[in-house]
């Protein structure tokens, strides 16, 4: 999974949280990246040249890549259209190294320009198949971004309660992993402990004990 992760209050970060706890439940391995510090397994760039390069080591290692999409993933409209094409076919041809890659697109909401374009040409068409969540953005997916019926799916909606309960996840995840998240609280402690023994890491100690100046 690359995208946002809680605690961002990006709606995507939500979706993508929800994704990967459906995901556990029905016994697959999954490890999250997303673009800043996040409760997520790690962190790095998702756009431009280094997100290309990023994704592009990623690939062997994993059987599917889940691109949770949000304002700034795929397309960075700050950017000269010269870069954005440039940078839309990098990250196309390290998507093109992946065994299969899905898109959640959502209401599309976070997709400027609706998709269209060259730079969407370039990303769309390295994609196997993209989520929405209606048939009204799945029908504009098909008609704008030039994608085949076969290949755009509408997203179910969050599974009852009842039915990820026969479901167990493994015993040893962590608790956001197997039961999402009690508080927003409690997983920004985790982030920020993370955080730490980073720093701690990058200042040369590898125990997580600063020695003091």
């Amino acid at each position: 999974m690359a995208g946002p992760f809680p605690p961002s209050p990006e709606v995507a970060a939500s979706a993508a949280l929800r994704t990967v706890q459906d995901l556990l439940h029905e016994g697959h391995a999954v490890e999250v990246m997303s673009p800043l510090p996040s409760a997520a397994d790690h962190h790095g760039p998702l756009a431009g040249v280094k997100g290309a390069i990023g994704l592009a080591r990623r690939a062997r290692s994993f059987d599917v890549l889940h691109l949770q999409v949000s304002r700034g993933l795929l397309f960075r409209p700050e950017q000269s259209q010269a870069r954005r094409v440039l940078d839309s076919a990098l990250l196309a041809l390290s998507l093109r190294l992946w065994r299969r890659t899905i898109a959640d697109v959502g209401d599309m909401s976070d997709v400027p320009g609706g998709g269209g374009g060259l730079s969407g040409r370039f990303i769309w068409a390295a994609i196997d198949e993209i989520l929405v969540s209606s048939e009204p953005v799945r029908n504009h997916v098909t008609a704008v971004m030039h994608m085949p019926p076969g290949r755009v799916r509408v997203k179910p909606g969050p599974r009852p309660a009842a039915v990820r309960a026969r479901f167990p996840p493994p015993a040893d995840l962590p608790r956001w992993q197997a039961q999402g998240p009690v508080d927003w609280a409690s997983l920004t402690a985790q982030v920020q402990e993370r955080a730490a023994a980073e720093r701690a890491r990058l200042q040369g100690d590898p125990n997580g004990d600063v020695e003091p100046d």
